[in-house]
C-alpha cells in the first residue's frame, strides 16, 4: 500500500506538469501545429534555396547536407500528418460516438510513432548510402578511371590500325622500288609480293589499277580465300586518295584495312588488310559506350539525386499517412463496440432490461465483454421480472390487509422502532382525528396521542387511557403487541360501553330501591 501510494503521489518535474496542464487546456497541440507548419515552410524554402544554389554551381549535394535537408523537412511533415490524424480522431469520436476520442488519439500517436521512427532511420540510411554511392561514382577518381580505361582500349586498337598503316606504307615503297626494276607479270614479283604480305603479318593484299572508265581492276592479289570479285576499295576512299590524302585506314569488327597509292599518276594503289582482334574491338566499342553512358548519367546525376530523395520523402509520408489511417480504422473497430456498450448500459439504466448487444461475440476481449453484458442484462431482466412479480404479490397482500384493516371496527396503528407511525386504519383516524383520508404516516405517536405513547413506553401489554378529542373525553381500551420492527397497537372506544354500564348499574340500584320501598 505504501509503495502504491508513493507511486500515485509521485512528484513530476515542474516543466512536465506545465506541459500536461497546457495539453489539457488544448493550447499545447495548437502550438505544436503552428510550430510544425512554420518549420515545414522554413525547411521547404531552405531546401529550395540550397538546390538552386547547387544547380548554378553544377555540383551534387553532399550526403550530410542531403540527409539533413531530407530529415529536417520530413519530421515536421510527419508531425503535421500525425496532428491532422489527431484532429480527425477527435472529430470522428465527437460526431459518431459522442466521446472524447482519447483512445483514437493514443492509437494514432502510437501507430504513427511506430511507423515514423523506423522510417526516419531507413530514410537517413538510404539517403546517406545513395549519396555516398553517387559521390563515389561521380567523383574525379571514378571519372579518371573510366576515361583511362577508354583511352587504353582505344589506344590499343588505334595502335593496331597504325601498325597496319605503317606496314602498308613500307610495303608500298618496297613494291614501288621492285616494280621500277621488274614488271608486275614477272614470276619473281609474285614471289616478292607474297613474301611482303607474309612477312608483314597481313592476311590479305591486292594491287589495284584504276582504268579509264574509273573502275578499279585487280592487277595482283594475295588472298587465302581467292576471292577476286569482291570490291575491296570504295569510291569514297579513292576520292579521298585522289584529293591528296596519303593513306586511308578503316576498321571494323573483322579486319583493319589500309589503301595507299603506289603510283598516283598511273592510278596504281595498294590494298592491305589484317584480321583484327574481335575482343579488342568489342572492348573498345564497349568502353566508348560506357563513357558515353557515364557522361549522360553524370548530366542527370542531380535529377536522379532529387528524384531519389523526393521518392523517399513521398514514400515516408505515405507510410505515416497509411499508419494514421490504419490507426483510425483500428480505433473505430475497437471503440465502437465500447460505445455501443455504453449506450446499452444507459438504456439498461433507464429500464430497458430486454436490450441485447449485437456485433462481435468471438473469442477476443470485445466479444467476451459483449457476451458478459448480454448475460448480465438477461439475468437482470429475469430478476426484474421476478421482483415485479413479488412486488405485485406484496401489493396484492397489502391491498388485502388494508381491506381487512378497514373492515375492522377497532383502531389499529403500526409503529416502527422509533415510535413513528407506519400505518393507521380509518377507524383509528376517526377516533383520533375525526377525519378520513391519508393517515399521518411518519408522525410520532407522542405527537398524536401522548397517552397511548406513554402506555407503549411503559411496556404494558394493555391498558385504559383517556383521550381528549375536541373537548370530549374518550376512554380507549388499548392493547399493545410487539413485532420485529416495532409495535402494533389496537384500541377501541369504550366510552359508550362504560356509560351504558353505569346507566345499567344505576337502573339496577333504582329498581332495588323501588323494590325496598314497595316491600318494606
Amino acid at each position: 500500500m505504501s509503495r502504491a501510494a508513493s507511486t500515485g503521489h509521485r512528484h513530476w518535474p515542474r516543466w512536465w506538469r506545465q506541459v500536461q496542464l497546457a495539453a489539457r487546456r488544448g493550447n499545447f497541440f495548437a502550438v505544436v501545429e503552428v510550430v510544425s507548419v512554420v518549420a515545414f515552410l522554413i525547411m521547404t524554402v531552405t531546401t529550395w534555396v540550397t538546390l538552386n544554389s547547387q544547380a548554378k554551381k553544377g555540383a551534387l549535394l553532399s550526403s550530410d547536407v542531403t540527409a539533413s535537408l531530407l530529415v529536417g523537412t520530413l519530421v515536421p511533415a510527419m508531425a503535421i500528418l500525425v496532428l491532422l490524424g489527431r484532429r480527425m480522431a477527435l472529430r470522428r469520436a465527437a460526431e459518431n460516438m459522442g466521446g472524447t476520442g482519447r483512445m483514437h488519439v493514443r492509437l494514432v500517436f502510437i501507430f504513427s510513432l511506430i511507423a515514423a521512427i523506423p522510417t526516419l532511420l531507413v530514410v537517413v540510411f538510404a539517403s546517406w548510402l545513395f549519396q555516398s554511392g553517387v559521390e563515389f561514382w561521380f567523383s574525379d577518381n571514378s571519372r579518371g578511371l573510366l576515361e583511362n580505361a577508354n583511352k587504353l582500349a582505344r589506344g590499343y586498337y588505334e595502335q593496331a590500325q597504325r601498325d597496319v598503316g605503317y606496314e602498308t606504307v613500307a610495303m608500298a615503297e618496297d613494291l614501288g622500288t621492285f616494280l621500277s626494276q621488274e614488271p608486275i607479270s614477272s614470276p619473281s614479283f609474285a614471289e616478292f609480293y607474297s613474301y611482303q604480305v607474309v612477312n608483314r603479318k597481313l592476311t590479305e593484299s591486292a594491287i589495284l589499277q584504276k582504268g579509264g572508265d574509273g573502275q578499279m581492276r585487280t592487277a595482283a592479289i594475295v588472298d587465302p580465300e581467292g576471292n577476286t570479285t569482291r570490291r575491296r576499295v570504295s569510291a569514297e576512299e579513292i576520292k579521298q586518295l585522289d584529293s591528296g590524302e596519303d593513306m586511308v585506314v578503316s576498321a571494323d569488327a573483322n579486319k583493319i584495312e589500309a589503301v595507299i597509292p603506289i603510283d598516283r599518276p598511273a592510278g596504281i594503289y595498294l590494298y592491305a588488310a589484317r584480321s583484327s582482334d574481335l575482343l579488342a574491338f568489342s572492348q573498345g566499342q564497349r568502353a566508348q559506350n560506357i563513357v558515353k553512358a557515364y557522361e549522360v548519367l553524370t548530366s542527370r546525376a542531380r535529377v536522379l539525386q532529387l528524384r531519389f530523395n523526393v521518392a523517399l520523402f513521398v514514400a515516408s509520408l505515405a507510410l505515416v499517412g497509411l499508419s494514421v489511417w490504419f490507426a483510425l480504422r483500428f480505433a473505430d473497430r475497437q471503440v465502437k463496440p465500447l460505445y455501443r456498450l455504453v449506450d446499452a448500459a444507459r438504456s439498461v439504466g433507464s429500464g430497458n432490461f430486454s436490450l441485447r448487444v449485437e456485433g462481435r461475440t468471438g473469442a477476443d476481449e470485445i466479444g467476451l465483454l459483449n457476451r458478459a453484458f448480454n448475460r448480465m442484462t438477461a439475468q437482470i431482466e429475469k430478476q426484474t421480472q421476478a421482483l415485479v412479480g413479488a412486488n405485485q404479490q406484496l401489493e396484492e397482500r397489502r391491498a388485502f390487509m388494508e381491506a381487512v384493516l378497514e373492515s375492522v371496527t377497532a383502531g389499529i396503528i403500526s409503529l416502527d422502532g422509533e415510535g413513528n407511525v407506519l400505518l393507521m386504519n380509518s377507524t383509528a383516524q376517526k377516533l383520533l382525528f375525526d377525519r378520513s383520508g391519508p393517515g399521518p404516516v411518519g408522525l410520532s405517536l407522542a405527537e398524536i396521542s401522548p397517552q397511548i405513547a406513554g402506555l407503549v413506553d411503559s411496556g404494558l401489554a394493555r391498558g385504559i387511557v383517556q383521550y381528549n378529542k375536541g373537548g370530549d373525553l374518550l376512554t380507549l381500551a388499548v392493547k399493545v403487541s410487539e413485532d420485529r420492527t416495532g409495535h402494533v397497537i389496537t384500541f377501541e372506544d369504550i366510552t359508550r360501553q362504560l356509560l351504558d354500564q353505569r346507566q345499567a348499574a344505576w337502573s339496577d340500584v333504582a329498581r332495588r330501591i323501588a323494590h325496598e320501598i314497595k316491600n318494606p
